[in-house]
Protein backbone atom coordinates (compact mmCIF):
# COMPACT_ATOMS: atom_id res chain seq x y z
CA UNK A 1 0.00 0.00 0.00
CA UNK A 2 2.35 2.74 -0.69
CA UNK A 3 1.40 6.07 0.07
CA UNK A 4 -1.05 4.80 2.53
CA UNK A 5 -1.44 8.06 4.89
CA UNK A 6 -2.42 5.79 8.14
CA UNK A 7 -1.87 2.23 9.69
CA UNK A 8 -4.26 1.21 12.33
CA UNK A 9 -2.85 -1.32 14.18
CA UNK A 10 -5.18 -3.50 16.43
CA UNK A 11 -3.59 -5.71 18.73
CA UNK A 12 -5.29 -8.74 20.77
CA UNK A 13 -5.40 -12.06 22.42
CA UNK A 14 -8.49 -13.20 20.83
CA UNK A 15 -11.53 -12.09 22.40
CA UNK A 16 -13.92 -12.30 18.80
CA UNK A 17 -16.56 -10.28 19.80
CA UNK A 18 -14.91 -7.36 21.37
CA UNK A 19 -12.18 -7.13 18.42
CA UNK A 20 -15.19 -7.43 15.71
CA UNK A 21 -17.01 -4.65 17.27
CA UNK A 22 -13.38 -2.81 17.27
CA UNK A 23 -12.73 -3.27 14.21
CA UNK A 24 -15.82 -2.69 12.70
CA UNK A 25 -15.89 0.55 14.57
CA UNK A 26 -12.50 1.52 12.87
CA UNK A 27 -13.64 1.03 9.57
CA UNK A 28 -17.43 2.69 10.04
CA UNK A 29 -15.24 5.75 11.53
CA UNK A 30 -12.03 6.15 9.42
CA UNK A 31 -12.37 8.26 6.20
CA UNK A 32 -8.85 8.66 5.29
CA UNK A 33 -6.28 6.23 3.28
CA UNK A 34 -5.47 3.80 5.90
CA UNK A 35 -4.41 0.34 6.35
CA UNK A 36 -5.32 -2.07 9.36
CA UNK A 37 -3.06 -4.18 11.23
CA UNK A 38 -4.56 -6.65 13.22
CA UNK A 39 -1.62 -8.29 15.89
CA UNK A 40 -3.60 -11.62 17.21
CA UNK A 41 -2.74 -13.57 19.72
CA UNK A 42 -4.20 -16.80 20.65
CA UNK A 43 -7.01 -17.08 18.34
CA UNK A 44 -9.58 -19.69 18.24
CA UNK A 45 -11.31 -21.30 15.28
CA UNK A 46 -13.88 -18.25 15.07
CA UNK A 47 -11.66 -15.67 15.29
CA UNK A 48 -9.19 -17.62 12.44
CA UNK A 49 -12.05 -17.66 10.71
CA UNK A 50 -12.85 -13.97 10.63
CA UNK A 51 -9.36 -12.77 10.43
CA UNK A 52 -8.65 -14.95 7.28
CA UNK A 53 -11.66 -13.68 5.06
CA UNK A 54 -10.63 -9.78 6.26
CA UNK A 55 -7.09 -10.98 4.85
CA UNK A 56 -8.49 -12.23 2.11
CA UNK A 57 -10.98 -9.85 1.07
CA UNK A 58 -7.49 -7.52 1.44
CA UNK A 59 -8.85 -5.33 4.47
CA UNK A 60 -6.30 -6.29 6.88
CA UNK A 61 -2.73 -7.43 7.17
CA UNK A 62 -2.20 -10.13 9.69
CA UNK A 63 0.36 -10.98 12.75
CA UNK A 64 -1.16 -14.32 14.47
CA UNK A 65 0.50 -16.16 17.44
CA UNK A 66 -0.65 -18.82 18.79
CA UNK A 67 0.25 -17.75 22.42
CA UNK A 68 0.00 -14.25 24.66
CA UNK A 69 3.42 -12.07 23.82
CA UNK A 70 2.58 -9.00 25.55
CA UNK A 71 1.34 -5.20 24.56
CA UNK A 72 4.76 -4.27 23.56
CA UNK A 73 5.32 -6.80 21.47
CA UNK A 74 2.25 -7.12 19.98
CA UNK A 75 2.50 -3.00 19.23
CA UNK A 76 6.03 -3.70 17.56
CA UNK A 77 4.73 -6.22 15.25
CA UNK A 78 2.09 -3.75 14.47
CA UNK A 79 4.71 -0.88 13.61
CA UNK A 80 7.35 -3.01 11.81
CA UNK A 81 4.34 -4.47 9.58
CA UNK A 82 2.86 -0.84 9.03
CA UNK A 83 3.63 1.07 6.05
CA UNK A 84 1.38 4.43 7.01
CA UNK A 85 3.16 7.99 7.59
CA UNK A 86 1.30 8.12 11.00
CA UNK A 87 0.59 4.82 13.24
CA UNK A 88 -2.71 4.61 15.16
CA UNK A 89 -2.75 2.26 17.60
CA UNK A 90 -6.56 0.77 18.94
CA UNK A 91 -6.63 -1.54 21.78
CA UNK A 92 -9.51 -3.93 20.57
CA UNK A 93 -11.08 -3.13 24.05
CA UNK A 94 -11.86 0.10 22.16
CA UNK A 95 -14.70 1.84 19.89
CA UNK A 96 -13.60 4.36 18.15
CA UNK A 97 -16.14 7.18 17.99
CA UNK A 98 -16.70 9.34 14.57
CA UNK A 99 -14.08 11.91 14.00
CA UNK A 100 -11.29 10.09 16.44
CA UNK A 101 -8.31 10.49 13.82
CA UNK A 102 -9.55 12.95 12.01
CA UNK A 103 -8.90 14.70 15.65
CA UNK A 104 -5.64 13.27 16.25
CA UNK A 105 -4.56 13.58 12.68
CA UNK A 106 -5.43 17.76 12.69
CA UNK A 107 -3.39 18.11 16.11
CA UNK A 108 0.09 16.02 14.73
CA UNK A 109 -0.14 17.81 11.66
CA UNK A 110 -0.54 21.16 13.32
CA UNK A 111 1.98 20.16 15.74
CA UNK A 112 4.74 17.69 14.36
CA UNK A 113 6.92 18.21 18.01
CA UNK A 114 4.26 16.23 19.91
CA UNK A 115 5.38 12.81 17.46
CA UNK A 116 2.38 11.28 19.38
CA UNK A 117 -0.87 11.66 20.66
CA UNK A 118 -3.27 10.11 22.48
CA UNK A 119 -6.96 10.31 22.81
CA UNK A 120 -9.55 11.16 25.26
CA UNK A 121 -11.48 7.81 26.81
CA UNK A 122 -14.34 6.93 28.30
CA UNK A 123 -13.94 5.00 31.04
CA UNK A 124 -16.23 2.03 32.29
CA UNK A 125 -17.91 4.20 35.02
CA UNK A 126 -18.03 7.01 32.51
CA UNK A 127 -15.85 9.32 33.36
CA UNK A 128 -13.52 10.82 30.58
CA UNK A 129 -9.85 10.14 30.94
CA UNK A 130 -6.42 11.26 29.18
CA UNK A 131 -5.26 7.58 28.73
CA UNK A 132 -2.65 9.88 27.35
CA UNK A 133 0.71 7.40 28.77
CA UNK A 134 -1.69 4.51 27.49
CA UNK A 135 -1.64 3.46 24.46
CA UNK A 136 -5.56 2.44 24.19
CA UNK A 137 -6.44 5.15 21.57
CA UNK A 138 -3.20 6.62 20.36
CA UNK A 139 -1.02 8.19 17.16
CA UNK A 140 2.59 8.14 16.33
CA UNK A 141 4.66 9.85 13.62
CA UNK A 142 6.34 7.41 11.77
CA UNK A 143 9.61 10.05 12.16
CA UNK A 144 8.80 10.31 15.74
CA UNK A 145 9.09 6.16 16.03
CA UNK A 146 12.11 6.22 13.85
CA UNK A 147 13.89 8.53 16.71
CA UNK A 148 12.72 6.77 19.65
CA UNK A 149 12.07 3.38 18.31
CA UNK A 150 9.80 0.69 19.41
CA UNK A 151 8.23 -0.39 22.54
CA UNK A 152 10.69 -1.99 25.16
CA UNK A 153 9.30 -5.83 24.98
CA UNK A 154 10.94 -6.40 28.12
CA UNK A 155 7.88 -4.91 29.50
CA UNK A 156 5.84 -7.64 27.86
CA UNK A 157 5.96 -10.04 30.47
CA UNK A 158 2.22 -9.29 32.02
CA UNK A 159 3.85 -6.05 34.00
CA UNK A 160 2.59 -2.99 31.73
CA UNK A 161 4.55 0.01 32.17
CA UNK A 162 5.78 -0.08 28.09
CA UNK A 163 3.28 2.94 27.46
CA UNK A 164 4.95 4.86 30.50
CA UNK A 165 8.52 4.05 29.25
CA UNK A 166 7.49 5.00 25.99
CA UNK A 167 6.09 8.12 27.19
CA UNK A 168 9.51 9.12 28.90
CA UNK A 169 11.69 8.20 25.92
CA UNK A 170 9.40 10.60 23.66
CA UNK A 171 10.07 13.24 26.52
CA UNK A 172 13.82 12.28 26.33
CA UNK A 173 13.75 12.70 22.52
CA UNK A 174 12.49 16.38 22.55
CA UNK A 175 9.21 15.43 21.42
CA UNK A 176 5.83 16.62 24.11
CA UNK A 177 3.55 14.23 23.44
CA UNK A 178 -0.08 15.51 24.44
CA UNK A 179 -3.70 14.03 24.89
CA UNK A 180 -6.95 15.25 22.71
CA UNK A 181 -10.12 15.15 23.66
Amino acid sequence: MAGVEVSIVVPCVGMYEITRRCVDAVMDTVSVDYELVIVCDSPDDRMMEWLSSLALKGMAKLSISPRPRGCATAYNDGIIMSEGRYIAIVNNDCIPLEGWLDALLKVLKEHPEYGWVSSAIVDGGGEVRHGFSACTCCLFTREALDVVGLFDERFSGGMGFEDDDMYRRFLLAGYEPHGVR
